[in-house]
């Protein structure tokens, strides 16, 4: 996944700041939830405040509408002080619907405000426009009508407002009972003793009231009651505090101003009571100033209890991001102090790696605590370790292999000394052999006179005789320096074999050394980025013992060689010695002639003759003696050359090791393991 990647991607400190801004985040949300709560709660309680407002102008709109019309019908019926007042009266009603006009702008658009709102300016308009003459006679009764349609409207202007912002159908007992007495109960109650009101005024004035306004008195007047004892019912059901000690007085008030009212109004209707003018007037009013003074109060107290709200939710705002922001800061301070803790872990580790990729492996990794980072270092010791050991078995494999070099080129002086002895040797057995030819041919020669010369032949024989005793000594020296040559081309032979054994020990050193690099080179990449150094040393040690390999192939390949040429030496001088030895037996056989001339003067010239063709033969075989002789001669000196270049390639393999004791050399071990270097000096002839 890219993401995924992408925090792989990432290093040790993003990647903490990435878990520390996720938690931060959590953390963020779920404050941020609490605080939408919070402020979700003092917005609706803000609204509720606003709600209150349109309440009151309303409310404030709508008894103004109920004094007017009372001025109206007063008006209507001659009451010139009621008509006097009428135009402060329309002045206050228009103010007042200005400025519910104003706040319903403000509101906003609504549907159930818009739709409660409907028609309401063109009726206000109608209301105000309305004057006496409107209200007398029967057309006072439509006027009414109008008039209390329009008082309708208005009390479902303020249900929908009550409704838009929760205020009566709010679940909190202090403020449900308050707003519903505030925005329903009152309101509907001054309507209903309004309209009660004036029809009582014109049946007292006319002195008449017809049925239809006995109707509707009886039925405003029973309707007002159970309103009456609803907000009574109301008021006893708020809880304590809820309503002040006027409040209380002004509660226990209205049944008695009421009870009167309604008196006055069933006398009427049905008892047929007379009643003075300012009797009924008096009834009626003073239930209405005491429904207004209670009004006023309650919407005092519920403005009160909602600027208490609103300031318990704004502290329980501050103590909820309080509460959350001290968390926070300890979480912010504990990821401080866990990131610290871990950079000063990972920086300890990271400076002892430095020092290991430098060399040094005396380094040991520690961290405090006991956790992860301890576990990393216990295997970084164990690593360091493992690779310690590794280093020192290459310090030892590298001293055995500079110990072997030279031991082996020792030896191959040593064999190189033999080899220029043995040509010494051959050159003199050669010279030797030559003399050989030449007494052979003087033989010869006496022989021959022998033949012509019988008649001398006791003193031929005698000279003979000493001359083949001579032959037969240099014969026998022959024999001896060709035996020794035979001796030591085997000891040739023995040391070649020896020194394949020495070549063949380095050849497994080397491989051993190999597979110690190879090892090496896989521990290095097992510990990543921090052993690159490492894989670089294995691959160095590799190298040279693959030159150390191929240098004692080729050394192999040379003393094989020699080996060879050695093995076909010693046949032929082996040969040789048995012709030489065929030569004493002839020499021999030539003595035993000459004694036989001795005894026998007669076959002295046979005898003469067979010494002569015996001493031919000899000739040759001499000759060819002392061609081999002189082959030997030439293999020992290619045997010197070919062990000068065994020299050479024992310097390059002890330069080898000493690159190798160089390469390790930068790794610092205690104990001084690389302290003790062999040493040793190659001389070449």
């Amino acid at each position: 996944m890219p993401f995924l990647s992408l925090v792989h991607a990432l290093g040790f400190r993003a990647k903490f700041f990435l878990i520390a801004a996720l938690a931060a985040l959590a953390v963020g949300i779920s404050i941020s939830q609490l605080v939408a709560q919070r402020v979700a709660v003092i917005q609706a309680t803000r609204a509720q405040v606003s709600a209150l407002t349109g309440v009151d102008l309303a409310r404030s709109y709508l008894q103004a509408v109920q004094v007017r019309r009372q001025l109206l019908v007063s008006a209507a019926g001659g009451d010139e002080a009621a008509g006097a007042g009428l135009a402060a009266a329309r002045e206050r009603m228009d103010g007042a619907f200005r400025a519910l006009l104003s706040w319903h702008v403000g509101a906003g658009p609504d549907g159930e405000l818009e739709a409660a709102w409907q028609g309401m300016e063109e009726e206000a308009r109608d209301i105000a426009a309305a004057g006496p003459a409107q209200f007398e006679g029967r057309l006072g009764a439509q006027a009414l009508q109008a008039q209390g349609s329009h008082g309708e409207r208005v009390l479902a202007y303020l249900a929908a407002i009550s409704d838009r912002y929760g205020l009566v159908p709010d679940r909190d007992i202090d403020t449900h009972y308050l707003a519903h007495m505030l925005v329903v109960v009152g309101p509907s109650l001054g309507e209903q003793l309004s309209r009660a009101g004036i029809l009582v005024e014109r049946g007292v004035r006319d002195a008449f009231l017809s049925e239809r306004d006995r109707s509707a008195v009886v039925g405003s007047i029973s309707i007002a009651g159970e309103w009456s004892r609803l907000m009574s019912r109301e008021l006893a059901r708020l809880p304590p505090g809820g309503a002040d000690a006027a409040l209380q007085a002004l509660s226990q008030q209205l049944p008695d101003a009421f009870e009167l009212a309604q008196v006055v109004a069933f006398g009427l209707t049905l008892q047929n009571a007379s009643y003075r003018l300012d009797e009924a007037q008096s009834a009626f009013r003073r239930p209405a100033e005491v429904l207004l003074d209670l009004e006023s109060r309650v919407a005092a107290s519920l403005a009160r209890v909602l600027e208490l709200r609103l300031e318990s939710n704004y502290r329980a705002l501050w103590l909820t991001c309080v509460a959350a922001l001290v968390p926070l800061l300890l979480a912010v301070y504990g990821f401080c102090v866990v990131y610290r803790a871990l950079k000063d872990s990972i920086g300890a580790l990271r400076s002892q790696a430095e020092r290991l990729a430098t060399g040094d492996l005396t380094v040991v990794f520690q961290v405090d605590g006991r956790d992860e980072f301890r576990d990393i270092a216990e295997t970084l010791n164990h690593v360091a370790r493992e690779f310690r050991q590794l280093i020192e078995r290459l310090v030892d494999s590298a001293h055995a292999l500079t110990s072997a070099s030279i031991a082996f080129a020792r030896s191959t002086v040593e064999i190189s000394e033999r080899s220029h002895a043995q040509r010494t040797s051959a050159d003199q057995a050669s010279a030797s052999i030559l003399d050989l030819v030449d007494g052979v041919q003087r033989i010869a020669v006496s022989a021959q006179e022998a033949r012509d010369l019988a008649r001398m032949a006791g003193q031929v024989s005698d000279r003979g005789a000493s001359v083949i005793q001579d032959s037969t000594d240099e014969i026998r020296r022959m024999a001896t320096h060709i035996s020794e040559a035979t001796g030591h081309l085997d000891m040739l032979e023995t040391e070649s074999r020896q020194i394949s054994g020495i070549v063949d020990v380095i050849r497994e050193i080397a491989e051993q050394t190999n597979l110690l690099a190879l090892n090496a080179a896989i521990e290095a990449a097992r510990a990543g980025e921090a052993g690159r150094g490492f894989a670089v040393v294995a691959d160095e040690v590799r190298k040279l013992a693959e030159r150390t390999k191929d240098s004692t192939q080729r050394i192999s390949t040379m003393i094989d060689r020699t080996q060879g040429i050695a093995s076909q030496t010693v046949r032929a001088v082996r040969q040789g010695a048995e012709q030489v030895s065929q030569g004493v037996e002839k020499a021999s056989e030539a003595s035993a002639s000459i004694r036989s001339i001795r005894e026998n003067t007669q076959a002295a010239e046979q005898a003469s003759g067979s010494i002569s063709d015996a001493l031919e033969q000899h000739r040759d075989e001499s000759r060819q003696i002392a061609g081999m002789i002189a082959s030997i001669s030439d293999s020992s000196l290619r045997n010197a050359q070919a062990l000068k270049e065994t020299v050479q390639s024992a310097r390059l393999l002890e330069g080898l090791a000493d690159n190798m004791r160089d390469s390790i050399g930068r790794f610092k071990l205690p104990r001084g393991r690389l302290a003790a270097q062999p040493d040793g000096e190659i001389d070449l002839f």
